[in-house]
């Protein structure tokens, strides 16, 4: 009543000539119904957790190894054969008084080597994603905010000391019996402001030129029409409209760029020139 409860402590002894032995907890099995479940947790802490305290820590690692690999972690669910794989939800508490704290995923660095991969995929769909279904989808939002600023959005890649910078390529499946899907780029709106903008640009290039922009609709297959592409501002019901501008930029010392536009004649269509 006054006292600290004991400490249960389960472990295996260490070996100098073989491989260390494993500490198993199993929950029991059933062939009629739900078998049983593995349950590790706290007490709780009415003076210092409820109040002033921190719960619990629950952890998970292997151990460093001085000249092999390291012990792997594995979390995941099992099969199953007539129902649903179960889910896996990684979550955090939610704060009535300071900043919710975030769910880190780090690759392990290398001082030799590459680092290691951050990978997020889905399982193959045999009978409804290949025939007839969808395949799963990979969403990335930040929460809504009632009175303030919502969380950004950010994807990038890392700064490259003697390297090439990594490229970003959001690419689209192509279809072979439907119509292509797009990539929509929508900026923010607004009802008491102005909206926000959509920007394209390029990295400097100090010691060179800097990227070219390039825009353009591919190639028409042998029937059909090529992309059309379209540069437009909105409509405006009180005030002006938005400027369209297309310029190059100052050259210091060198000639400034050109812009060409062009219209190809059909083949079929091109007269021979007089001689």
């Amino acid at each position: 009543m006054e006292g600290r409860g004991g400490l249960i402590s389960p472990t295996v002894g260490s070996s100098t000539s073989g491989a260390g032995s494993s500490i198993d907890a199993i929950a029991g099995g059933s062939e009629v119904n739900t078998v049983g479940a593995l349950f590790l947790g706290f007490g709780e802490g009415t003076a210092t957790t409820g109040t002033t305290g921190a719960s619990g820590v629950l952890g998970f690692s292997s151990g460093s190894a001085s000249s092999g690999n390291s012990g792997a972690v594995w979390l995941g669910t099992g099969e199953a054969i007539e129902g649903r794989g179960r889910s896996i939800s990684p979550t955090v508490g939610s704060s009535t008084s300071d900043a919710g704290s975030s769910i880190d995923a780090i690759a392990g660095g290398s001082e030799v080597n590459m680092v290691g991969a951050l990978s997020l995929g889905f399982g193959e769909g045999t009978a409804t994603t290949g025939t007839t279904g969808a395949s799963g989808v990979l969403g990335f939002s930040s929460g809504s905010a009632p009175s303030g600023s919502s969380g950004a959005v950010w994807l990038g890649t890392g700064a490259a000391i003697e390297g090439r910078g990594r490229s970003i390529s959001p690419t689209v499946g192509s279809s072979t019996s439907g119509a292509g899907s797009s990539i929509g780029a929508i900026a923010g709106g607004s009802t008491v402001n102005t909206v926000g903008a959509l920007s394209l640009g390029f990295g400097e290039g100090t010691a060179t030129s800097s990227g070219s922009a390039v825009l353009r609709s591919v190639n028409a297959g042998t029937t059909g029409a090529s992309g059309v592409l379209g540069f437009s501002s909105g409509s405006a019901s009180s005030g002006k409209i938005g400027a369209v501008w297309l310029g190059t930029g100052a050259a210091m010392e060198g000639h400034g760029g050109l812009i060409s536009f062009t219209s190809r004649l059909q083949a079929s269509r091109r007269e021979p020139r007089p001689r």
